[in-house]
């Protein structure tokens, strides 16, 4: 396990001295260290990814609820087609399915990209505000 987190603080160090310019600036606009900035970063990083993943999560719950009223809709009324109201019900509870999964699907990848490579959005991070 001692390998595994020097060989982390390693690369961290590598990444922290390519970028220290930048994150000096930074760093300096928020009045702290360089070093101090990017562990808040990578921090924020991975809240950012939870968040992600319980906004996912949501959706997901919600996709399961329109996809059974949908179900039930189905089955208990057989005469949707020609009623207006049932049939506004049906269309909406699958724009809301869709709209869920698109979501649900979209924020599940964000929020694992952000837990597994905190770094990387660290970086994007400081990159994006230099600029």
């Amino acid at each position: 396990m001692d390998e595994v987190t020097d060989t982390i603080s390693a690369s961290t160090a590598k990444l922290i001295d390519g970028i220290t310019p930048a994150m000096k600036a930074l760093a300096d606009k928020f009045g702290t260290t360089a070093e101090h900035l990017y562990i808040v970063l990578c921090k924020q990083s991975l809240v950012d990814g939870v968040g992600y993943l319980i906004i996912s999560a949501t959706c997901l719950l919600l996709l399961g609820g329109f996809i059974y009223a949908f179900k039930l809709l189905l089955t208990k009324c057989q005469d949707w087609l020609d009623d207006p109201d049932k049939m506004a019900c049906m269309v909406i509870c699958a724009i809301l399915a869709i709209v869920c999964t698109m979501i649900g699907l979209t924020d599940m990848v964000l929020g694992m990209k952000h837990v597994v490579n905190p770094e990387y959005y660290a970086v994007k991070e400081v990159l994006k505000n230099i600029k």
